[in-house]
């Protein structure tokens, strides 16, 4: 399936069991890149979302496209009986994000420069904690983020 021509991309993030999964599944005829890995990466329009074939607990059938698309937010994710988001200082978000980078980070200079491409990241794409509750009305609560 192709994604629509000025179609944006939600990136959640977190350990195994946060909720990735869930959300994919929760989805409904939204089309999903991946439930467990995506790649980031600075494209034409900003930060692009990126299908790749490191899926989740959801296996393949999950990812419905082998696409990319401007990225709308970054969401790390905490199970809740409720919806609520916090927005995240950029200090805040690249903390978070650092350790889910799949990348060796025991040399100095790749460190530094994910460091510099995380900070570039998350000053230029919204980010939050996002307390939710697994049901389907999470994506009309994420259509309010701003």
């Amino acid at each position: 399936m192709q994604l629509p021509p000025h179609a944006e991309a939600w990136v959640f993030s977190g350990p195994s069991g946060s909720g990735k999964t869930t959300i994919a599944g929760l989805a409904g005829d939204r089309l999903v890149l991946n439930d467990e890995t995506i790649a980031l990466r600075p494209g034409p329009r900003g930060w692009e979302a990126c299908a790749t074939p490191f899926y989740g607990s959801g296996g393949p059938s999950m990812a419905r496209t082998n696409e990319r698309a401007p990225i709308r937010g970054l969401c790390f994710l905490r199970k809740a009986d409720h919806f609520a988001r916090r927005r995240l200082s950029a200090s805040e978000a690249v903390a978070r994000a650092f350790p889910e980078v799949m990348l060796p980070k025991r040399d100095d200079r790749v460190t530094t420069r994910l460091l510099e491409t995380l900070a570039g990241l998350v000053a230029t794409v919204p980010t939050w904690e996002l307390a939710f509750k697994p049901e389907p009305a999470l994506w009309g609560y994420l259509d309010g983020l701003d």
